[in-house]
């Protein structure tokens, strides 16, 4: 095999001269001493060689590294030359701002993010008209912030301008991960000089609130799914995004149990939730609401599609005054579900567990027991301590 000492040793000679390192990996040096790793394989049985760079500006342990990827690219039937060109050939058509945001959501976002669709949303409402025009040749802080963030800002929406930022960072970073651009122009431009620093919220509804939450919201204008979904947030724990992305397949009322597969949560690890009474019967009026669709909160536009995360979010705010308690937006109930589990007893590892948070250190790595059973009892037990909030408040 080859080393960099062999490398370094090999000189022109009056031909061009080959030798191997392994599994069809070489290095050719010319007639001018110019020495090019290559792969060589056959691709249907015709044989092939690709040029993969030049000794020393690309490594030994590179053009392994490189050999590697494009001899799993061979297991899998595809000819690393054809998947070079094609992926040439998209850089040469990525070149606006847009563009590199839409590579962003279909190859990263979609099959990573569970809320992509969000993401996309953010998108298109502020950055494909403002700057998805512009070359990203042209992008600079000062475009972002004049366009994008600027007006943001002056309507009354920093911690957007916040989200925003950090977003088009991360695409701009995976644009010069995969060649689109040599560096990211927004490096070093922060939330601190944007919207400024933001604050975690703690807030959580106390028993008197969770009262009015319960028996106001019915008076707002909202539907009843959507009623019935900020119910269930309360009462599960879950995410936003869970529920929305919900199908009907997901959901066991026989058996007791919510199924969130991993490609709707946070984590991407799947997530069972037990269900609760309370659960099972806020569920079941949600069934009895249901039609063709196989979506737990389907889309009232006629689609085939889920209720947007959105729409929970805006009719939460409409309901503000006619709950009558003070700011409060859907992401509080679930942190009021697992501080009021806690305030009960329920030991903060199962909290975490019906979060489906990632648990941390040892935890992580040794504890691999799902504490189905202790999730059951301290959900069936905060369902009763919400009942008990609800009819010690009417009575």
């Amino acid at each position: 095999m080859l080393s960099d000492t062999t490398l370094r040793s090999l000189k022109a000679e009056n031909k061009a001269y080959e030798r191997a390192d392994s599994g069809g990996l070489s290095v050719k040096v010319s007639p001018k001493g110019l020495k090019t790793f290559q792969y060589r394989y056959r691709f249907h049985s015709k044989p092939r060689r690709m040029k993969l760079g030049t000794y020393p500006e690309l490594s030994l342990k590179e053009a392994r590294k490189i050999h590697m990827d494009m001899r799993s690219l061979l297991e899998k039937g595809i000819d690393p030359i054809d998947k070079a060109k094609a992926d040439l050939q998209e850089q040469k058509l990525a070149n606006t701002m847009r563009q590199i945001c839409e590579i962003w959501i279909d190859k990263f976002a979609k099959p990573k993010r569970a809320r992509w669709k969000e993401l996309d949303s953010m998108l298109k409402k502020n950055v494909y008209e403002q700057i998805g025009s512009f070359k990203l040749s042209d992008i600079h802080r000062r475009t972002v912030s004049d366009l994008v963030l600027d007006p943001m800002l002056k309507r009354g929406a920093p911690v957007q301008a916040n989200r925003v930022l950090t977003l088009l960072k991360q695409i701009l970073n995976y644009g010069v991960e995969h060649g689109y651009l040599e560096h990211n122009p927004l490096k070093e431009l922060t939330k601190k000089s944007v919207g400024g620093q933001e604050q975690s919220r703690d807030r959580t509804l106390d028993d008197s609130e969770i009262h009015k939450f319960w028996y106001c919201l019915n008076r707002a204008k909202m539907s009843v799914h959507t009623e019935l979904a900020l119910k269930l947030l309360l009462v599960t724990g879950q995410r936003r995004g869970e529920i929305n992305n919900a199908r009907w397949s997901h959901i066991d009322l026989n058996e007791k149990v919510w199924t969130i597969p991993k490609e709707n949560s946070k984590n991407r690890k799947a997530h069972r939730v037990p269900l609760s009474p309370l659960a099972i019967k806020l569920f079941s009026e949600l069934y009895a609401l249901r039609d063709e669709s196989d979506w737990v909160l389907p889309s009232f536009s006629g689609n085939d599609a889920p209720m947007t995360e959105r729409v929970i979010s805006r009719a939460a705010n409409r309901a503000q005054e006619v709950v009558g308690i003070d700011k409060w937006v859907p992401h509080d109930l679930r942190r009021t579900a697992a501080t009021k589990m806690a305030g009960i007893g329920v030991a903060i590892h199962v909290v975490e567990k019906i979060l489906n948070h990632t648990m941390g250190g040892v935890m992580e790595v040794y504890n691999r027991y799902d504490y189905w059973e202790e999730r059951v009892e301290a959900l069936d037990r905060w369902a009763e301590e919400v009942e008990g909030i609800i009819e010690k408040r009417s009575s």
